[in-house]
Formats: C-alpha cells, structure tokens, sequence
C-alpha cells in the first residue's frame, strides 16, 4: 500500500537526529493511505493551514525500549509531562477533516496511537555519539507530509506565523 505520512520533525540542531539512524528522525502523527486521497493538494493545504495554528513544541521522553515485530529502538513520549496533550489535540483535529479521516481510516493503524520516535533497527541500529548517554526531551519545530519515502513538503512551526520550511 502506498501511503502519506503526516510527521512533526525535530529541530535540526536536537540532538535526537545525531543518535537516530533514520533517514529523517520524526514522530508519526498520522498514517494513511495514499490511494484513498482525491485531491493530495487539498489535503496539503489543510495540513499546512492547521500547522499555522500550531507551534514550536519539547516532548519529555519517558523511555527507550523496543516497539512492534520489527524490534524497533524508539524512545516513547511522557504522557503527563510536556506538550503531549496539544499534539493529541492537533491530530484530533487534523482527523476533523473529511479527506485524511478517510485516507486515515482507510490504512491498517495500531489499535491506540503510541507517541515515539525510532532512533534505529536490529539491521540499522542507532548512532552511538559521544557525550549523548540519553535523550530526555525532544524539541519538534516543524509538520511535514511525507509523499514519497521521507520527501514532501514542510512546515515550519512558528509563535503565531507560518513559514515554509
């Protein structure tokens, strides 16, 4: 299945994307399926409507562990602490729109949406940095719409002002 992936990304200086193997480090906000959307245009219009209403954001990492069949080494998000709360709100309201509830409902999803980032895989582990032991918050600035494998277009999240990334 060919999907879009709505993400926020981690500033560029966090050092989150030092230790994460992936090609862009980022927290999977929502997953869809590609073919149940009409209009893509419309649907990154909205995306980048709702990311003027949003901004910059830290997320307390509660812990690393392992996530899914895969293996994969991610660090889950603290829910009672940080901004968690208004990212939940966020992509309530991303799933408020028509055209991403039915693409979204459309793609095979985890039964409950588990906040995390994947630093790594058992065949591309994380990056071991010197003088990074543990990560303990992560500070997202930007939405993007993953079209294509890690490509799309990106919003930078601003007090109160839009810009493209």
């Amino acid at each position: 299945m060919e999907s879009i992936v709505i993400v926020a990304l981690p500033d560029s200086q966090d050092e989150v994307n030092k230790v994460s193997s992936e090609k862009l480090a980022h927290l999977t906000l929502l997953y869809l399926d590609k073919n149940s959307v009409d209009d893509l245009e419309e649907l990154v219009l909205f995306v980048k409507h709702a990311a003027s209403t949003f901004w910059p954001f830290f997320l307390s990492v509660d812990r690393r562990d392992e996530l899914g069949a895969d293996n994969a080494d991610v660090l889950f998000f603290e829910k009672t602490y940080g901004q968690l709360k208004r990212v939940e709100e966020f992509r309530h309201n991303l799933l408020l729109n028509d055209t991403l509830r039915k693409a979204y409902d459309a793609a095979e999803q985890y039964p409950e949406w588990l906040p995390h980032l994947t630093l790594g895989y058992p065949e591309t582990p994380a990056n071991a940095v010197d003088g990074i032991d543990r990560i303990y918050n992560v500070h997202f600035d930007r939405i993007a719409v993953f079209t294509g494998e890690y490509e799309g277009p990106e919003f930078r999240l601003t007090d109160g002002e839009l810009m493209e990334a």
